[in-house]
């Protein structure tokens, strides 16, 4: 597999480390999500983090969970490669937005059914041990038939003794169990 495999299309995020965007596979005309991580801006943590992310997602199955379809490294970009699944309804933290300036309220309905598939997601990794440790609206997706998915599980780890004791992820939205009453 290598970028040559896909047509490239409109970039949905960037971060510090890379890009996600849309492409479409050229052997089925499937559209995913590509996740390009510049493996040569990493130091040897983050690019622990990025392999970890395959790893887990690999290891997923959940109808409320990204995904994941394959990885691959491209040499002549020097870019990790995480092809996923496709939320083609975007994600929650840009639903807001848009609410907010457009100045409509979410029905209560939709609020709800929000909720239950994220915590059908979040039960999914914690019986598989898994702690998310970045889990904020940017990282909650959406289909267009109204399924929630959880994805960026780039920091995620796997919970060995209980509790987990680091602090990562996005500070705003650390998970409770890290914080040690």
């Amino acid at each position: 597999m290598s970028l040559n495999d896909f047509y490239l299309g409109k970039y949905l995020g960037k971060g510090s480390f890379g890009s996600v965007q849309i492409v479409q596979r050229k052997s089925d005309n499937q559209y995913y999500a590509m996740k390009r991580i510049s493996m040569s801006k990493l130091g040897e943590k983050d690019k622990k983090n990025a392999l970890n992310e395959i790893r887990l997602l690999a290891s997923l199955k959940h109808k409320n969970i990204i995904g994941y379809k394959e990885a691959f490294f491209d040499d002549a970009s020097k870019t990790l490669n995480i092809v996923m699944e496709y939320a083609d309804g975007g994600d929650i933290s840009s639903k807001i937005r848009n609410n907010l300036k457009r100045k409509l309220i979410f029905e209560e309905k939709t609020i709800w059914n929000w909720a239950i598939q994220l915590l059908e997601g979040i039960q999914y990794l914690h019986n598989n041990k898994i702690m998310h440790r970045d889990l904020k609206s940017a990282n909650l997706f959406l289909l267009k038939n109204g399924t929630l998915k959880i994805g960026d599980l780039n920091v995620s780890t796997i919970a060995k003794k209980g509790l987990g004791y680091t602090q990562t992820g996005t500070p705003y939205y650390a998970p409770p169990e890290i914080w040690k009453v």
